[in-house]
């Protein structure tokens, strides 16, 4: 699976990415490391959303979704034993989320 957040911070920068998001430079490492925040796939923030417009949808926010979450440990969390696992809820959120150009 490729790493669109990756690609994201490729073509913007994470200092770029930290602004868009008001977030710190470190929290867009630990993003690197676990994968976007649980946050983002409750809706209750749009990280995903700036950092595709920041990067005029090369990176488009379904991309973003579509990334699983990691423990600490840099396992996938649905296989990482004990931990709630966010990947399922990610998948739900990404299928039932509509194709738009404004992505």
């Amino acid at each position: 699976m490729e790493d669109y957040l990756a690609k994201a911070i490729e073509l913007k920068g994470r200092a770029a990415i930290a602004r868009a998001c008001g977030r710190s430079i470190t929290a867009v490492r630990k993003w690197e490391a676990a994968g976007l925040p649980r946050t983002e796939f409750t809706g209750e923030t749009e990280y995903a959303a700036k950092i595709a417009k920041l990067c005029k949808n090369k990176v488009t926010k379904r991309q973003l979704l579509s990334m699983p979450r990691k423990s600490a440990n840099g396992v996938p969390v649905e296989e990482a034993p004990g931990e709630v696992s966010s990947v399922s809820m990610n998948r739900q959120y990404v299928a039932a989320t509509p194709l738009s150009t404004s992505e």
